[in-house]
This record gives C-alpha cells, structure tokens and sequence, in this order.
C-alpha cells in the first residue's frame, strides 16, 4: 500500500477529480469502486471516470470473496499496509459477519477500501478467479 487519504466532506465532483488525479500520477494501471448505491452512475455514463477502474455492486457472495481474500494475504503477510490509526481503526471494526460498528469516524469504510482493492488485483491470476458481479 502506497496512499490512502479519508475524503470526508468532498462532494463526489471533488472526489473523483482527486481520485482521477491520483490513478494518473501513480500510475494505476488497474483498480475498482463501489458501485452498488449507483451514486457514480451518472459519471460513469459520461466518461469521467477512470477506464482503468471497475464498477463493482457489493453482494454477500463478493463482500465474502473480498474479506476471505483479505484475511489470507494478510496471514501470509503478502500485504503491507500503512501506518495510519484511522484506516487501521476502521478496518478492527468489522466483525467476522462482515458488520460494522458506526463510530464518529467511520463504519468500517476502510476494511472495504482495502479489501476491495486486493480482491481486484488478485482478479486476473490464474488462482483468483472473482467475478466481478
């Protein structure tokens, strides 16, 4: 893991103006966002969103998938996450029913950030095969 930032109060123009800007300077060549409440579809529709990053509607079979896929890479320490005490706070409060406990921080917005980020790079190999939808 190389960034992280909490985006509270930027409107989604702000947002995806800042996330654009980061897949372009860092170079991402592959990525995903949370598509299931459809807030983005309007953005999606007129192309203002990074090609390199997928649409994804969060279901239980995937939400499973992704924390599975988490737990793993994380017991085989094949992830390194940053030193931050919110995004670690965040990613604690999820339980193994995959529930969140509301804090004035969060609701375990951070555990699905990363999670989702490694099922989707673990996508395209030959022993991870996670559909999308």
């Amino acid at each position: 893991m190389i960034y992280q930032r909490f985006l509270d109060g930027w409107n989604y123009n702000e947002q995806l103006a800042h996330v654009n800007e980061i897949v372009e300077r860092l170079k991402v060549d592959e990525g995903a966002y949370d598509a299931t409440r459809g807030e983005l579809e309007s953005f999606e529709e007129r192309g203002e969103i990074s090609s390199v990053l997928d649409p994804i509607v969060f279901k239980t079979t995937n939400k499973h998938d992704m924390a599975t896929n988490f737990e793993k890479m994380v017991e085989n320490k094949e992830v390194e996450l940053l030193n931050d005490r919110r995004m670690l706070d965040q990613i604690l409060v999820v339980d193994n029913d995959l529930k969140a406990l509301e804090t004035p921080e969060g609701h375990g917005d951070s555990f699905w950030s990363v999670a989702l980020a490694l099922w989707i790079s673990g996508r395209k190999t030959d022993s991870f095969d996670a559909p999308i939808y």
